[in-house]
């Protein structure tokens, strides 16, 4: 996905103030506001369309592998690439193969589903329907399955395969303007920037000594280079509602709003792809 740094778009917004960013004396708050602004606006354009750099299609199975070192009490199903079947757990253990039937069972009814977050897996914003049962860029030998909607994520019924592939959204990406700070203790879900990159980070593990350039502990916020335009443009109206100059501060989200039309033109319906889906990988 082409994208562009949190730096770069806030530095322009401070342009469009008339101040060099280089110079410019911004307190907390309006850092902030800015800031909070193009995360809000970002997740407006994100669900706007379906962006074809936004689309995924991969192939997801419905619980994780299963791990000599994990602990496992009973009810817990994994499953077995080397054996392509699911697991139940009948007496908890670490460390016994599923082969062990001491300790393991093939499931009988089970609850089918595909987590909106997955260890190692991009996180899923939303998915289409329907799901295959084969990649459908390589083969026309697949069935459709349709899923519905639980807290647990995307639910199938036991006609399924081992695995579904499924089309979906990526997860809309977050902004923060606190900056990371060596030595301090993050949790997993925080929020920071990290001025060496111009990025902002969500904190996977907790950790005090990594910095967020460490993708095994922090996962960068993207921001699609499409939108970079209209985050300027909205970020600008809140600097303008934020000072009082509301009907300037309209004027310019209604600019904004078009540049999101204009691109929506651009990406989507020259293209030929509007009312479905596009699917890209990169």
């Amino acid at each position: 996905m082409r994208t562009v740094t949190a730096r770069a778009v806030f530095e322009e917004i401070v342009r469009r103030k008339k101040m060099d960013p280089a110079t410019a004396q911004l307190d907390g708050a309006m850092r902030g506001s800015i800031m909070d602004a193009m995360s809000r606006r970002l997740e407006e354009a994100w669900k706007f369309a379906w962006w074809p750099e936004l689309m995924l299609l991969e192939e997801r199975f419905f619980r994780a592998d299963w791990n000599i070192a994990t602990p496992y009490v009973a009810g817990d199903i994994v499953y077995s690439p080397t054996a392509d079947a699911y697991y139940e757990c009948i007496l908890a253990n670490t460390g016994h193969a599923v082969t062990d039937t001491t300790y393991w069972t093939p499931p009988d009814d089970w609850d089918r589903y595909v987590a909106w977050e997955q260890a190692g897996q991009t996180r899923i914003g939303t998915a289409l329907q329907p799901a295959f049962s084969a990649n459908p860029r390589t083969t026309a030998n697949y069935t459709e399955h349709r899923f519905a909607l639980s807290e647990n994520g995307m639910q199938f019924g036991g006609e399924t395969g081992t695995s579904v592939w499924i089309v979906f959204r990526r997860q809309a990406s977050r902004l923060a303007s606190d900056e990371w700070v060596d030595g301090k203790g993050y949790s997993a879900g925080e929020l920071v920037y990290y001025t060496p990159t111009g990025e902002c980070y969500e904190c996977l593990t907790a950790t005090s000594a990594e910095n967020p350039e460490n993708a095994l502990f922090w996962m960068k916020q993207e921001i699609p280079l499409i939108f970079r335009q209209f985050l300027v443009s909205t970020g600008y109206a809140e600097t303008l509602r934020d000072e009082g100059n509301d009907q300037r501060a309209d004027a310019e989200d209604e600019r904004a709003q078009a540049v999101l039309e204009m691109i929506y033109d651009r990406e989507i319906v020259a293209t030929g792809q509007q009312g479905r889906a596009a699917v890209r990988a990169y």
